[in-house]
């Protein structure tokens, strides 16, 4: 973009201000396109935050380091994360955080894609000035002169001696060895032509002659030196001017700010529309849900209730063969009996007596082929009369009575889980004389309300409730 090309132009011409504006300009059109200008955006993000450390606004420059940091690792740009990482930690520096200082140094010894002697300059550099703060000088005058060598040594671009030149001259002055403080100094003002900023780096290399000069005495040279600061300072940092730009670039942030807090605001009220709607949803489907469980619930002691009447049927029915099997004449079976009602006394009671005793032979009711013809031979008589005789009695057709015993030794099976509970349904049924498990399903429902399944559960579910210990 054109705006980048100009920002570069600018800062070669040591015109920082102007190089500021047009980086702005920059970010603001390529922001929203990373993929096409990443490279452009984090060496963008690298300079605007060297700068403002040269005005010490520290906070605005990690807030740009960060951005060119996280930048470069989206897109594995090497160099800009080590020139990002380089700007964290000298900021951290700068402003006390020695633990978030080392932290990026660490990171940055540990780097892929950038070669040893560049981490390593990196690091000595970070680690010396760390070593100042600490008031350890020798240790910092240590680094820096190990940096230095590795410069040379590496031909590493010499414009990275300026910051250990400097900092040295910091460090000797920190030692009041003012000589040695100038010294470098000379060397950092000498060496500020290998950079794009030469004026910048020249005027901070003047500052320190200048106050050094004057801790010598030599008010001359510290006087020529402090007039030269002066004429440069305008030119090169207008300070004025650079709040300017600063402030036009916050009113832009602020009013996307504003842009973006209105979108949030309207994406917020579909959400909380959606919200409201989920919430209404979640109701619903917790009623619908009580309901289901209620009704079930309902069901389920609809269920308790007529397995409990099936199994009271079935037990005094076994009370009542019982009785029926300690009387041996006729008339004490009677007299056991209820007295017979007028419909009961119209078919010939000694042959519905013989089919109850044969329908009563497991053996004989759970064989396949036992039907209407088997039943006849048995009770000694003719199809036609047995069959008159059950629908006299009972009101219902051979099959339908033939089935409902089947049923009920099918449900005697059923509860009692010890001898049968491992038989599948299909074999149950096949064990009381259904050929069919559908019609087995259909006569069971017809009989005891319940299907087999249901009725196993709840036999199964009685046998693990009898097979509990006692309270005590």
């Amino acid at each position: 973009m054109a705006h980048f090309d100009k920002a570069k132009h600018a800062a070669e011409s040591n015109n920082l201000n102007e190089m500021l504006h047009h980086y702005y300009l920059f970010l603001r059109q390529a922001q929203d396109e990373p993929d096409t200008y990443s490279k452009q955006l984090i060496e963008a993000y690298v300079d605007i935050g060297n700068l403002f450390v040269v005005h010490s606004d520290f906070a605005s420059a990690k807030s740009y380091y960060d951005m060119g940091y996280a930048l470069s690792q989206t897109y594995g740009d090497a160099d800009g994360q080590l020139n990002s990482l380089l700007g964290l930690c000298q900021t951290c520096l700068y402003t006390g955080d020695t633990i978030a200082a080392r932290k990026w140094n660490r990171q940055i010894l540990g780097m892929s894609g950038v070669s040893l002697p560049n981490r390593l300059h990196t690091f000595y550099l970070n680690h010396a000035s760390d070593h100042m703060l600490q008031n350890r000088l020798d240790s910092a005058e240590w680094y820096y002169h190990k940096d230095l060598e590795l410069i040379d040594k590496h031909g590493i671009n010499l414009e990275k001696k300026f910051n250990s030149l400097m900092l040295l001259c910091k460090c000797y002055t920190l030692q009041n060895e003012v000589d040695s403080a100038l010294t470098y100094a000379h060397m950092a003002y000498d060496n500020a032509s290998y950079s794009d900023m030469i004026p910048l780096r020249q005027l901070f290399a003047m500052r320190n002659m200048a106050r050094l000069y004057g801790r010598k005495g030599d008010t001359e040279r510290s006087a020529y030196y402090q007039a030269l600061c002066y004429d440069m300072r305008d030119s090169v940092e207008n300070v004025r001017e650079f709040l300017a730009i600063k402030s036009e670039q916050e009113q832009f942030e602020e009013a996307q700010n504003k842009a973006s807090i209105k979108q949030l605001s309207l994406s917020n009220s579909r959400l909380q529309g959606m919200l409201l709607l989920g919430l209404i949803v979640v109701l619903l489907l917790s009623g619908m849900i009580y309901y289901v469980l209620r009704l079930k619930r309902k069901t389920d002691m609809n269920y308790q209730a007529l397995f409990d009447r099936n199994k009271e049927l079935l037990q005094i029915e076994e009370e009542y063969k019982l009785m029926l099997s300690k009387t041996h004449k006729t008339d004490q079976v009677s007299s056991a009996q209820p007295s017979a009602t007028k419909a009961e006394r119209d078919f010939d009671q000694e042959l519905w007596q013989h089919i109850t005793e044969v329908l009563s032979s497991v053996d004989e009711l759970c064989a396949p082929d036992f039907g209407l013809i088997r039943l006849t031979t048995l009770v000694d008589s003719n199809t036609t009369y047995v069959s008159q005789t059950i629908k006299a009695a009972t009101g219902k057709n051979v099959p339908t009575l033939i089935n409902e015993y089947r049923i009920r030794e099918a449900c005697r099976r059923l509860l009692d889980t010890a001898q049968y509970g491992n038989l599948t349904l299909q074999a149950l049924a096949e064990s009381v004389g259904f050929t069919s498990q559908s019609t087995f399903n259909r006569a069971f429902k017809q009989s005891t309300g319940l299907t087999p399944v249901i009725y196993r559960r709840l036999s199964n579910q009685q046998s693990d409730t009898s097979a509990l210990p006692p309270k005590k």
